[in-house]
């Protein structure tokens, strides 16, 4: 049992199942006609995704975590380093073999398999390489989780781009935050981090302002939402969610002094974005059917 739970800690497996509800809803926004076996394609790749990405960002920065994240599993030594690279190169392998043959069959197209790839690629080379250039790393990381919002667009929409957009500057902002949690161990790691190069405050400020920006943009999706009949019939939850989160955002920023609880609370507030944009999908969906 001890295992499983090192497994999960290692993968982070509850935000892949969060994660992969993101690419299910825009397909459903964005195409004609549903095929069942496409949103399960979505979903388990975009879990993949996740699953290979996290591992490998431990595997990665075992130096860091000593200081950082000391109950980390392969810090503990529950997990071995072989585990850990059997386990994301096995997830790597699967996502992207279902991802091909499903683009064979016609169940994805070329811009969802264009969008999977980049998203490996851009998350691999942070993990790799660029975590270790400052603001270049956050900046990759925010564009590779973003990018769930794009992947399943099965035509060009609106809505999933600007929901890209705004999740991209949120996220920024986000991994400023975990860089001032960070700043000790990166520090010994060598990293060249936003706080260590240029101070905590200075860090601060950015990541406010990325939320501010994230929170202006939710609202400027609502105004477009409402401004419209039709799309509000099919987006009012959307837009409902969009500004309680960005009113959130806002406030615990400017309030809470405990970066880690802010952090969490800014994880938790995209939790709740990613279940209004899928009540919207469903919400869209059902408005076609009936």
């Amino acid at each position: 049992m001890r295992k499983i739970r090192s497994f999960i800690e290692l993968t982070r497996i509850e935000h892949g199942l969060f994660v992969g509800l993101v690419p299910v809803s825009t397909y459903v926004l964005t195409s004609p006609h549903i095929e069942p076996l496409a949103l399960v394609v979505l979903y388990v790749t975009a879990l993949l995704a996740e699953v290979y990405l996290f591992s490998l960002n431990d595997i990665c920065n075992i130096a860091e975590d000593r200081i950082n994240r000391p109950n980390a599993p392969l810090v503990r030594g529950e997990i071995s380093i072989r585990e850990a690279k059997l386990i994301t190169y096995t997830a790597l392998l699967t996502g992207l073999a279902i991802v091909s043959v499903s683009y064979f069959y016609k169940l994805l197209n070329t811009l969802s398999l264009v969008v999977y790839i980049v998203a490996i690629v851009l998350g691999t080379l942070y993990n790799v390489r660029l975590k270790r250039v400052c603001l270049v790393g956050n900046l990759l990381t925010s564009v590779t989780t973003s990018l769930s919002f794009l992947y399943g667009m099965e035509r060009i929409s609106t809505i999933p781009i600007l929901l890209f957009i705004t999740s991209l500057i949120a996220c920024l902002g986000r991994e400023v935050i975990k860089t001032i949690i960070d700043v000790e161990g990166d520090r010994v790691a060598g990293l060249s981090t936003l706080p260590i190069k240029y101070g905590i405050e200075l860090s601060r400020k950015v990541a406010l302002s990325s939320e501010l920006a994230a929170s202006a943009l939710l609202i400027f999706i609502a105004v477009y939402v409402f401004s419209s009949p039709l799309l509000f019939t099919k987006f009012a939850i959307l837009a409902t969610c969009s500004i309680a989160v960005s009113i959130l955002n806002i406030i615990s920023l400017f309030r809470v002094q405990d970066y880690e609880k802010l952090r969490r609370t800014l994880l938790k507030l995209m939790f709740i974005l990613i279940v209004s944009y899928l009540a919207s999908a469903l919400f869209f969906y059902l408005s076609r059917i009936y």
